[in-house]
């Protein structure tokens, strides 16, 4: 046996030894009961295992609910009893989620402790496991109308749909009152990616009714028809028989979904990924979160950023998707980059430059980009460029710049095409200026809905430089485009235009204003400038000294040198 089976059996062992377990624990709890059985009720029992009671089974298991929950649906003694299963059931589900199969941090994202988990689970299961508790007493009076197995499994189905639908509005019910951040989706539960998986599927341990009656029938069924009766000593010890074939089964069960529930790649955990994954787009951050191999990582990477340019921006995505948890986030991307997903390099490197989740430190980030771009990712290569150009973790290069810009670009980066621009205007790294060529490369950002090459193309209509002649009403047109795209330098282009008039209809200071204010507060410290003399001067709003102060002196904090003298 080689290394690698060696490990693979081993890590088969947790699951085989957990239904080992569950096993043991049912052969011992069968027997402690039946320890405490009226012999009329053995007698009984020897009869069902004979195959006497299939006819008047449903009737009978009916009773044997009733006794274990009331036979009266509004009672304090089923409420009560319901509550306490639902408590259980949430304490098993924990046990297995966090001890044996070791999920909690790994596959499903975050921890919960015990203590928290029976406290949400109190809050969460006990009204929705209520309801389905009684739904399941109504459906088990409905097996005696379907004896067929096929219908029996209709109605199963049908119950786990109407389950799910119960407990999926606790959940929503409880995140809705007490969860402030984004609240999971059904894929995520599901998939186990959720704490509120273990809420979720505990709430099912009240259809092991329904599915127990099935499995009991078609096991006298299959009992009496391979004539195990004659075989086992169902007479004297019909107790220790049932309990002896349900240990098996239960063996038996655990060897088969070991391999099933097993981490490894191409097996059914991770086909199951890619089909939660194919499903929810958004899910595919989780699975590539849980992977455990970078190659799987990459897969699930690619397919969640594949459609970047139509679904937007792929890191804000998942930004939003693990609510700005940058630990979680850098950790994918890493992994990600370690499996070869430029993509991921470019990412992780933005994260270093601009401290997000890390420390500052430009020269990882300049090492990240350059696996990007080595990787052919062309926000990589125009990201290098910026490195290139300004001396961030490396000495400024204005000709390596320009050339990383021109691959950027050429790869249809329109970062690149912008930046490549810019360079091209002021002559830096490409010989002598050409305004002309930067009005091309703009306005291809532009059209590629680059935001800031709109920007940048409209100053260039505005003043008449790379054009035939200014155009200031191209010039607004495209500040009104880029503001819209989230350009606050647009804004502040189409507020100056609405207070001189020029471009627009007419002058409309008002208007100016709700744009510089617009700017200013995405960020524009120029807006902000701006907007502060609107208010010293009472231009489109009334006086406000001490507004302006107040503006003056975020736009200095902000790099306006020229607001820094009239700040209060």
């Amino acid at each position: 046996m080689t290394a690698e089976e060696i490990r693979a059996f081993g890590s088969l062992l947790p699951y085989w030894a957990f239904g080992l377990a569950t096993a043991g624990s049912f052969y011992g709890a069968m027997l402690w009961i039946g320890g405490h059985f009226r012999p009329e009720f053995k007698a009984e029992l020897t009869n069902w295992l004979s195959g006497n009671y299939e006819s008047t089974w449903t009737a009978q298991f009916c009773r044997l609910f009733d006794t274990v929950f009331g036979p009266r649906h509004f009672s304090t003694k089923r409420i009560l009893r319901s509550a306490l299963a639902s408590v259980l059931a949430v304490l098993v589900l924990y046990v297995l989620f966090a001890h044996v199969l070791g999920v909690f941090g790994s596959r499903i994202f975050g921890a919960v402790s015990l203590w928290q988990a029976l406290l949400i689970g109190a809050a969460v299961n006990i009204i929705p496991d209520y309801v389905s508790l009684i739904e399941t007493r109504w459906l088990l009076s409905r097996f005696e109308r379907v004896q067929s197995v096929s219908g029996q499994i209709a109605l199963l189905l049908a119950d786990l749909a109407v389950t799910a639908a119960i407990i999926f509005a606790g959940i929503y019910a409880y995140s809705w009152v007490f969860m402030d951040g984004r609240i999971p989706s059904p894929v995520e539960i599901l998939a186990l990616f959720s704490v509120f998986a273990v809420f979720f599927y505990s709430t099912f341990l009240t259809s092991l009714w329904a599915w127990l009656y099935c499995f009991s029938a078609w096991f006298v069924r299959l009992f009496t028809r391979l004539g195990l009766g004659r075989m086992l000593d169902i007479q004297n010890n019909p107790v220790k028989q049932l309990a002896l074939v349900g240990s098996a089964l239960i063996v038996l069960g655990g060897l088969a979904l070991g391999p099933v529930f097993k981490p490894a790649k191409g097996g059914f955990a991770t086909a199951f990924d890619d089909f939660i994954c194919r499903l929810d787009l958004r899910a595919c951050f989780h699975a590539a979160r849980a992977a455990g191999e970078t190659g799987l990582v990459v897969h699930f990477m690619e397919l969640a950023c594949r459609n970047e340019i139509d679904d937007g921006n792929c890191a804000g995505r998942l930004e939003e998707y693990f609510s700005g948890d940058r630990q979680a986030i850098n950790a994918i991307w890493q992994k990600a980059c370690e499996g070869g997903y430029a993509r991921g390099c470019r990412a992780h490197g933005y994260a270093y430059q601009y401290g997000f989740g890390v420390a500052p430190d430009a020269e990882l980030a300049f090492s990240f980009y350059q696996d990007a771009c080595e990787g052919n990712d062309m926000g990589g290569c125009a990201n290098l460029g910026y490195m290139y150009q300004n001396g961030l973790g490396v000495d400024p290069d204005q000709v390596r710049a320009a050339e990383l810009y021109r691959k950027a670009c050429d790869g249809d980066d329109r970062l690149g095409c912008t930046n490549l621009g810019v360079l091209y205007e002021y002559g830096s790294g490409v010989g002598e200026p050409d305004p002309a060529y930067a009005v091309v490369l703009y306005r291809r950002a532009c059209e590629g809905n680059h935001a800031s090459g709109c920007v940048n193309l409209a100053v260039m209509y505005e003043i008449g430089e790379g054009v035939d002649e200014p155009d200031p009403v191209r010039a607004a047109e495209l500040y009104r485009q880029a503001c819209e795209a989230g350009a606050m330098r647009g804004c502040s282009g189409l507020a100056l235009m609405y207070r001189t008039g020029k471009g627009v209809e007419a002058a409309d200071p008002a208007r100016a204003v709700a744009l510089y204010l617009q700017a200013c507060e995405g960020g524009d410290m120029w807006g902000c400038y701006s907007l502060a003399w609107m208010y010293e001067l009472g231009d489109g709003v009334g006086k406000d000294p001490a507004r302006a102060a107040e503006l003056h002196r975020r736009a200095c904090e902000g790099g306006v040198d020229l607001a820094c003298g009239r700040a209060g």
